[in-house]
């Protein structure tokens, strides 16, 4: 082996000093390079999820906006004004009006337009603003317009909140049509309802959209206007970071934005118009008008979900600075740390180092300790090569024995350690994989749903889904995965992914559950499988269409106080067989109704005296807790019942608690 002259005449106190401050350098080194390529890492990842949150909170606010008014207006057109010629009678209108626009917080007027030209609009009128805009008393709710071509007339109604005529007003004659503007002209040209191009009501001084549908006659045409108010307050009140900026637009004009300029410009004939994006004084959204880059942001462009002729986009713009604060001022107080641990570290190494170089004389001391059983020792520093170098050198040997021995046990310690962080990470984003993070408690418009997930270990195989289709109906499901742990763990991510991306595509019931079960069969090695219960929720519907595989029976609590067990044709569990048949079952399911979905993990939980909580038991804790209201308070005393009946028995299974409400027909 090479000698290096200058390490031969070092000190082994010197020796040790060094090479404990080259290995820290080292070790330093390492650790800056890693928190750099990390902090990449955790910037996209962290920006994706933010982004995809963002995006499907404002599709999900779009549709909530608009599917019930365009719903709401095809019905009327459907039922009401079918077969009507004519605006005969405006006042009986206003019954059926009021009552849509109080119901639907988006929609700000509904309007008849009729092929003669007369036309009458009820607008809903709540706020003071609104009622100075059309000179209204105090205590109108609603203020209606009635043009009458033939006539020339204009008459103004105003309405309290019972919808009782409270003042009228002759107004002067227009020349307002109906039948030339775009709302009429389209849904005249069209079948099925129609949605306008973004554009500003006049009188709210707010951006919004009309969906019309005329009459099978085509006499009359109905619409709905509706404004992007809520949409502009979510951006506003709901900011990612605290500089974050997000946009709507609709070719290149401004729908709604988080800022405080308004998006709307005023024209040189005092009229209003919607602002652009390169007319916006903000530093991102500029620089994007001009499809130029700017450094230290990131920006996520996706398209929304808002009609089949409307689509706008939906930018949103963070500084990278915001996302990366806290890792940042993390990582400064690491190296801070990191810098006060090595100092520390030379100190204490110098000391032991001096120790261990103490005179010869301390060599007799050191084997008296030896013989003693004390293996915490100090050698002195003897460079020799006669029968004490000798023993010097055992005793080195033994000592770093002693000392690999005792770094073994602390490398095992950190190992566990490591590994417990890591089962924590796993299951941090197993539960980011079930809506709620395995908590949720979800209000609809029909519907209220609440479910709860406890794996019995850090990982689970329990899984629950709510996924809401394009059609307006909804897909829940629960499962249990026969094993526990980290296999388990991975075949219910497996199965989520799998649902989440089948059910869009699947035309019933029944084929989701078999294209799921054949999926999860195809190389599975090892037979593990899954207990499947799932059902689409129709709003419209008094039924629910459910498909059972293998999985426990859920129970129905009726409006009326019945609580029993639903009798579901069940297939085979999920995963073991390929090309399975799985039927599907049409449960009543009325307004008060509720559906308990669970797994064995309560039913089988285990007292002190190894008895199961049982079917029947889970059955009397329904009946104790059927008339509480909201439905989590359910959820809350049934995992109430099961906790304490186990004691101190440690929980044996994965706990899953889906329960679903109908609380309106849709």
């Amino acid at each position: 082996m090479r000698q290096f002259p200058l390490l031969s005449s070092m000190s082994i106190r010197d020796k040790i000093v060094l090479g404990t401050i080259l290995v820290a350098f080292v070790f330093a080194a390492f650790i800056i390079t890693y928190s750099q390529s990390i902090s990449n890492v955790l910037l996209n990842e962290t920006a994706k999820r933010i982004f995809e949150s963002s995006s499907n909170e404002i599709n999900l606010e779009l549709q909530r906006s608009y599917a019930p008014v365009d719903r709401a207006t095809t019905l009327l057109a459907s039922s009401q004004f079918n077969e009507m010629d004519n605006i005969d009678d405006p006042l009986l209108l206003v019954p059926s009006f009021s009552q849509m626009l109080e119901k639907l917080p988006s929609a700000t007027g509904i309007q008849v337009g009729s092929h003669q030209g007369d036309y009458f609009i009820l607008r809903y009128i709540p706020e003071k603003f609104l009622r100075d805009k059309f000179n209204a008393p105090d205590d109108a709710y609603f203020v209606a317009d009635y043009l009458q071509k033939e006539m020339k007339k204009h008459i103004r109604y105003f309405f309290n909140n019972n919808v009782e005529i409270i003042g009228t007003e002759a107004l002067e004659d227009t020349g307002y049509d109906p039948r030339i503007r775009p709302w009429y002209l389209d849904a005249m040209a069209s079948d099925d309802s129609i949605t306008t191009s973004p554009y500003v009501f006049y009188f709210m001084k707010e951006i919004g959209i009309t969906i019309a549908k005329a009459n099978q006659n085509k006499t009359l045409v109905i619409a709905t206007d509706i404004t992007l108010s809520n949409i502009a307050k979510k951006l506003k009140e709901n900011p990612i970071t605290h500089s974050s900026a997000s946009l709507i637009h609709n070719n290149q004009e401004i729908l709604a934005w988080s800022g405080d300029i308004s998006p709307l410009v005023q024209t040189p004939d005092k009229g209003l118009r919607q602002r652009t994006i390169s007319e916006l004084e903000h530093p991102i959204f500029s620089h994007i008008g001009r499809s130029e880059d700017k450094d230290g942001w990131l920006v996520h462009r996706s398209r929304l979900d808002f009609s089949g002729t409307i689509t706008p986009e939906l930018i949103v713009a963070i500084p990278k600075d915001d996302l990366l604060a806290n890792y940042l001022s993390l990582k400064n107080q690491m190296y801070i740390i990191s810098v006060m641990l090595l100092i520390m570290l030379i100190a204490v190494t110098w000391y032991l180092a001096k120790r261990i170089s103490d005179p010869l004389s301390q060599l007799h001391k050191s084997i008296e300790d030896v013989s003693n059983g004390n293996f915490n020792f100090t050698l002195p520093d003897i460079n020799s090569n006669d029968e004490v170098g000798d023993l010097v050198v055992a005793l080195h040997t033994m000592k770093n024995s002693i000392k690999q021995h005792i770094n073994d046990l602390a490398n095992a310690k950190v190992a566990k350690k490591k590994l417990e962080s890591e089962l924590e990470i796993a299951r941090k984003i197993q539960m980011s994989m079930v809506p709620g993070a395995g908590n949720l408690n979800l209000a609809l418009p029909e519907y209220n749903i609440d479910a709860r997930l406890l794996p019995a270990k850090a990982v689970g195989g329990d899984l629950y889904i709510a996924i809401a289709l394009p059609n307006g109906k909804y897909f829940i499901a629960v499962g249990d995965v026969s094993d526990k742990g980290v296999p388990a763990a991975l075949f219910m991510s497996r199965a989520v992914s799998l649902a989440k991306l089948l059910v869009p595509k699947s035309i019933s019931l029944s084929d989701i559950v078999s294209e799921l079960n054949d999926e999860l069969a195809e190389d599975n090695d090892e037979c593990m499988f899954i207990t499947f219960f799932c059902a689409v929720l129709d709003p419209s519907d008094s039924r629910l269409t459910v498909a059972c595989a293998g999985h426990n029976p859920p129970v129905l609590i009726k409006s009326s106080g019945d609580v029993s067990f639903i009798e579901v044709e069940a297939g085979s569990p999920l995963g073991l067989f390929e090309n399975g048949e799985y039927k599907e079952t049409q449960v009543d399911f009325y307004v008060g109704d509720k559906l308990v979905i669970y797994t064995d993990g309560i039913t089988e939980a285990f007292n002190e005296e190894h008895e199961e909580f049982s079917d029947e038991k889970l059955l009397e804790t329904l009946e104790e807790s059927k008339s509480v209201q909201p439905i989590n308070l359910i959820s809350e005393h049934v995992l109430e019942q099961v906790s304490k009946f186990a004691g101190n028995e440690p929980q044996s299974d994965d706990i899953t608690l889906f329960i679903l409400e109908k609380i309106q027909n849709g």
